[in-house]
């Protein structure tokens, strides 16, 4: 369900885009490289050592987009499994919860995560009221606010239904 929610919140597109910080990003949001260009020979360079063929024209394919993207979701839980904050959290939740705690992992980073020290704090007590309260009430919410509502919205009711799920 993770991809079905990712695609709502970061969009899919088989072409190179920008995203809102100006960086080359195709796919479900897979950031081709941390450089904000629009040399799309350099992006393409970058982007076929990536999926493994020569790309001149910035498209890939569905498979190969679901390829970078299984990348990336193992990149997101490692890395929450390797962090001692997010790691105790995720494993108490249910797998819908999981689902929430990865989505804004995909976006902020583990350690962007773990900067929620009120929110962790309530999942693990299981307090679902307290743990979206206290994620709408952060610099995030206010820069993303329709993804960060839906996410929130998940955690508290351990329901995909917000995203039509």
């Amino acid at each position: 369900m993770i991809d079905k929610m990712l695609k709502q919140d970061e969009g899919y597109k088989t072409k190179v885009y920008w995203d809102t910080e100006g960086y080359p990003t195709i796919g479900i949001g897979h950031l081709i490289m941390r450089v904000c260009t629009k040399d799309m020979k350099v992006i393409c360079k970058e982007l076929s050592s990536q999926v493994g063929r020569s790309i001149t024209d910035g498209i890939i394919t569905d498979s190969e987009a679901q390829a970078l993207f299984a990348k990336d979701l193992q990149f997101v839980q490692s890395s929450i499994n390797r962090h001692q904050k997010l790691y105790p959290v995720y494993n108490s939740l249910d797998n819908v919860r999981r689902n929430a705690l990865e989505n804004m992992v995909f976006q902020l980073g583990a350690n962007g995560v773990a900067g929620f020290p009120s929110m962790l704090k309530a999942l693990i007590s299981k307090d679902w009221e307290g743990a979206k309260r206290h994620g709408l009430d952060s610099l995030w919410a206010k820069q993303t606010p329709n993804r960060a509502k839906k996410v929130t919205e998940v955690l508290r009711s351990g329901s995909l239904a917000g995203y039509g799920l």
